[in-house]
């Protein structure tokens, strides 16, 4: 039973599982090459655009949802309190979000001369929430970074408690009818917004919920035949859906990355520290890079495959630059005093909060 009243303390445990930092990391790089070679001017050279049934972002993304579907089971099998899950979920996301998005805003301001440069101020309210890139498709907005991506996974997270409920209490009706629906997706109704539809990014999550509960991420064969068939997916043409190809090679991905990282983390420590830097600024890379590699590219197209390695790299290496940057304000901001007193207010149960206001 959830109770709405007390509130634990916030420091909860989180499970480490190496493969799952290597996850984010590989999923943070993969997305910056992609969305680089993306915006090249020449489409003869695109070097990390594209494999045999798809392209490398619409693979990446569902192995980063499978990976938080699977992290947040682990992390979160019950939730005692509504409020501290959601407010976590809020500061996870959200600050670091404001933080990124007002650097552009303000710059945008600055160079227009106004705040409302985009007309219709009331859709600043879609960037409040986290939904301007997801809805920006229906709905002309203020939208700058964090794309589609940020909406969907504030989704998952807004629906956790109702898919966790699902998921204990008709496990195996859960899991059939998310797969169900995501088939009749890929194969009925064949629509633009079918990689990015609530449909098939729950499929991913929800799948990623049972990887989690049943330690599948820790099967040793399970992860190897999933390696294969990532592989034979990326390597060999199939007559398929490229939806399909995305969603199923990106769970196998997930899980053949998982297993991957426990041979690396027993067999090559060294890299233990680079790949839990990485997974630690995955999510401000994702917010900020697409945006740093339009302003790169404003001054530079190269044609030449070196020179658009080279400045692929570069590209790489300035997004981490700024991400860690806005990695450590942020985490200036939400271990500050003034944080942490709206966190105490926040997360106080009802009767406390309210006390000295009565008194």
């Amino acid at each position: 039973m959830m109770n709405h009243t007390t509130v634990p303390a916030l420091q909860e445990k989180k499970q480490r599982i190496f493969g799952f930092d290597l996850v984010r990391a590989v999923c943070a790089l993969g997305i910056v090459a992609y969305h680089f070679s993306g915006h090249l001017a020449s489409v003869a050279y695109r070097p990390f655009y594209a494999y045999q049934n798809g392209t490398w972002g619409m693979l990446l993304v569902p192995a980063f949802f499978a990976l938080s579907g699977a992290s947040i089971v682990i992390n979160n099998p019950q939730i005692p309190s509504l409020r501290s899950f959601y407010y976590k979920r809020w500061k996870a996301l959200f600050p670091m979000f404001y933080l990124a998005f007002s650097f552009y805003y303000l710059q945008n301001v600055w160079a227009i001369g106004t705040p409302f440069y985009m007309g219709r101020p009331h859709t600043l309210l879609l960037t409040l929430i986290g939904m301007d890139g997801l809805l920006l498709y229906k709905i002309p907005n203020y939208y700058i970074l964090g794309e589609w991506f940020l909406g969907a996974i504030i989704l998952m997270y807004i629906l956790y408690p109702a898919y966790l409920w699902l998921q204990k209490r008709f496990p195996k009706v859960t899991f059939w009818v998310a797969l169900g629906l995501f088939l009749v997706q890929v194969f009925v109704e064949k629509n633009q917004y079918d990689e990015w539809g609530f449909v098939a990014v729950q499929f991913a999550f929800v799948m990623g919920m049972y990887i989690g509960k049943y330690g599948l991420y820790a099967n040793k064969k399970l992860c190897m035949a999933a390696a294969a068939v990532a592989l034979v997916i990326l390597a060999v043409p199939l007559p398929i859906p490229d939806t399909l190809a995305n969603r199923v090679g990106g769970i196998a991905l997930f899980l053949g990355l998982c297993g991957l990282g426990e041979v690396l983390d027993k067999k090559v420590p060294q890299i233990k520290p680079a790949v839990m830097e990485l997974s630690r600024l995955s999510y401000a890379l994702f917010l900020i890079h697409h945006r740093l590699i339009l302003q790169i590219m404003v001054g530079f197209q190269p044609i030449a495959p070196v020179k658009t390695i080279v400045l692929c790299i570069l590209s790489i290496g300035a997004s981490l630059v700024w991400a860690k940057g806005l990695y450590i304000l942020n985490q200036a901001i939400v271990t500050s005093k003034p944080f942490l007193r709206f966190e105490r207010w926040v997360t106080a149960p009802w009767p406390k909060r309210f006390r000295k206001k009565a008194s």
